[in-house]
């Protein structure tokens, strides 16, 4: 699992092109919820879990235009993406915090079926 917190619309478009299974994490700095989420997300980083999904962060305060093309309305919201053929796929949102152990269920169930 790799991290990236993306900078500007430039890396957005270019991961979301590149790889296959994403979360896109939309968060805002203000928000308590999700300092705790990305804690988790490190946690099961370094347990080197799902090599092959790729978290993408993204400030909701700097990029609103791409919180609205997902509907996001609260954080943290997670949507879980996949692009197979070219055609980048929503398979899930989940609005909210959730323990580990919890998180490392839900991405199993998306990626790993």
């Amino acid at each position: 699992m790799k991290i990236i917190d993306i900078r500007e619309h430039s890396e957005y478009s270019k991961i979301i092109k590149t790889d296959n299974n994403i979360i896109l994490d939309f968060y805002a700095n203000w928000c308590g919820p999700c300092k705790v989420l990305l804690k988790t997300f490190e946690d099961i980083k370094n347990d080197n879990t799902f090599d092959n999904v790729t978290i993408v962060k993204i400030n909701v305060d700097n990029f609103p235009d791409i919180a609205k093309t997902y509907n996001v309305r609260s954080m943290p919201t997670m949507v879980f993406t996949s692009d197979n053929s070219g055609d980048r796929k929503t398979l899930k949102t989940k609005v909210g915090n959730m323990p580990k152990g919890d998180l490392i269920e839900l991405i199993g169930s998306v990626y790993n079926g």
